[in-house]
């Protein structure tokens, strides 16, 4: 069953959540989630991963957002969750500020975490995994590592109006934090 943003936050439902450019970019699509927070701009969700456990948060266009989906498989989730005491920590929302794209980077960076950012259009997507080094009002300066933990020799600067999505606080973003 669709459901609005508006309302899958208002009752906290874990949400299937479908993108404008999930087939067209390869990148494969989000989990279920959980949208905590929405501006008018920029959603913030916390992905369960398996559909049961927590795996960090994806700030978001609003515009990326095709379609939000809910099934009774989502509610027996949410259900489970609650009996297992761990529902007050999937609600909770991080202190991200969605006003714009320079205040979520900010977000980010001010909590010292890791995070990919996307770039997606229609025909292409790019992804770095990185420290938010500087945000100036029209670009963010990127430090890059790879899957071995080696960190990119220069900093990446990235036009503001080309990031679609942040990834931070995953698992897999936590490991790099510690490790690389």
């Amino acid at each position: 069953m669709r459901i609005s943003i508006e309302r899958a936050m208002a009752e906290a439902l874990p949400v299937d959540l479908h993108l404008s450019v999930d087939k067209l970019t390869g990148w494969e699509p989000e989990p279920t989630v959980v949208v905590l927070k929405t501006s008018e701009d920029w959603v913030l969700v916390h992905r369960l991963d398996d559909g049961f456990f927590t795996d960090g948060y994806v700030a978001m266009r609003r515009s990326l957002i095709h379609s939000l989906g809910t099934t009774r498989h989502d509610a027996f989730r949410k259900r489970v969750m609650q009996e297992e005491k761990r529902w007050p920590q999937v609600i909770r929302a991080p202190a991200i500020d969605l006003k714009n794209t320079a205040a979520v980077l900010r977000s980010i960076q001010q909590r010292r975490q890791f995070a990919i950012v996307l770039r997606e259009t229609v025909s292409e997507w790019h992804s770095i995994h990185c420290r938010i080094e500087q945000i100036t009002d029209t670009d963010a300066t990127l430090l890059g590592f790879d899957g071995a933990g080696k960190w990119q020799r220069r900093p990446l600067r990235v036009d503001l109006d080309e990031i679609t999505r942040v990834v931070f606080g995953s698992r897999y973003l936590k490991v790099y934090e510690k490790y690389a």
